[in-house]
């Protein structure tokens, strides 16, 4: 026993660093370079056992643009209706590294949402409500459209949306299974802002936005472009080439109770006082009290792939600074047992 306790106490510290080094605030904001970025994550009031109709409005922005993917970007640039829905943990249409349905592969390779409906209807209880833009598609020079609330409940806790990018083989964007509760005070986030990324359904082998239709043989799985992956000629690289943004956001609020929320045709959410003649008294985003500056903190938080890499490699340094130390304190160990025997018979 004193021997397995002297092991205990001589890698015990680095054992704490280690873990310490993967521990994650709750209120922290989720690095840049993962499948997509929440800049903004408020943690509400609203229990989710509240018996309360429970809604989120959601605002999506095009953040698809020459300025900002400039290589071979389409003259006539357009999203799909983005959808919304929510969900059981267990029902995921797709997600990177597995194949996609049926609907989500016509929304990526035609931007019609009708299949995958259908999809969401025959789900059953694994599915709970969706909404979806009113129009069929919208170009890009609109910066963004509102889309009708969706529904959540306690059973009915993940949110998963898609829009897909057109021209283009079967890029889209979106995020899945996100879990719009805050997991310390089970109460619904009231405000989220994630901004997204592009991924191809693989269901399709062109590698440019107008590529003639060629399906592949047999579905390939979901992967998020990134600077090692990107199609031909750059295509959703940045200027300097060496990063791949957004190109989407999503802002969602929270509406509690069966009154509807009247949504003018400006960006309310990012600007409340947009819709007002007279002068507006409004603080902050929604009055939760982020200002622009807050916003533009959330984004410079972020974590680059860069410094993400480099976190994973001191990281590993550390894992194996403790391996190290369990071997050479357990060589120490039975060398001294070892001396302590031989005197034994000695």
């Amino acid at each position: 026993m004193k021997f397995r306790s002297t092991l205990w106490s001589a890698w015990t510290p680095l054992l704490l660093v280690v873990l310490a080094a993967f521990q994650k605030d709750k209120n922290s904001v989720v690095v840049s370079g993962a499948e997509w970025d929440v800049l903004v994550q408020n943690v509400g009031e609203t229990s989710t056992q509240t018996t309360d109709k429970t809604r989120y409005y959601c605002t999506f922005r095009n953040l698809w643009t020459e300025e900002r993917h400039p290589y071979k970007y389409p003259g006539l640039a357009y999203w799909s209706a983005p959808l919304i829905f929510s969900s059981t943990l267990q029902y995921i249409p797709w997600q990177t590294g597995f194949a996609v349905t049926s609907g989500i592969e016509k929304i990526a390779e035609f931007g019609f949402n009708d299949v995958f409906i259908d999809e969401l209807e025959f789900a059953g209880e694994q599915a709970y409500d969706y909404a979806e833009y009113s129009d069929k598609w919208f170009v890009n020079t609109q910066s963004f459209v509102h889309i009708p609330p969706v529904e959540v409940t306690s059973g009915y806790r993940y949110l998963t949306s898609i829009a897909a990018m057109k021209p283009s083989p079967d890029w889209f964007t979106g995020l899945y299974s996100f879990w719009a509760v805050d997991e310390y005070t089970n109460t619904w986030y009231d405000h989220l802002i994630i901004q997204t990324y592009a991924f191809d359904a693989g269901t399709d082998t062109g590698t440019e936005y107008e590529s003639i239709t060629s399906d592949t043989l047999y579905k390939d799985l979901v992967k998020q472009f990134n600077t090692k992956n990107v199609p031909d000629e750059y295509i959703y690289l940045n200027a300097a080439r060496d990063d791949v943004l957004p190109v989407a956001e999503w802002e969602c609020y929270l509406h509690v109770g069966d009154s509807d929320l009247i949504m003018p045709d400006c960006d309310w959410f990012n600007d409340p006082c947009c819709n007002e003649t007279d002068p507006c008294e409004v603080k902050g985003l929604l009055g939760f009290g982020e200002t622009e500056e807050d916003r533009v903190q959330f984004q410079d938080n972020t974590t680059s792939e860069e410094e993400e890499a480099t976190n994973v490699n001191v990281a590993m340094v550390l894992i194996a600074a403790l391996l190290g130390s369990i071997i050479l304190c357990f060589c120490c160990g039975v060398c001294v047992y070892g001396l302590y025997l031989f005197k034994g018979k000695n």
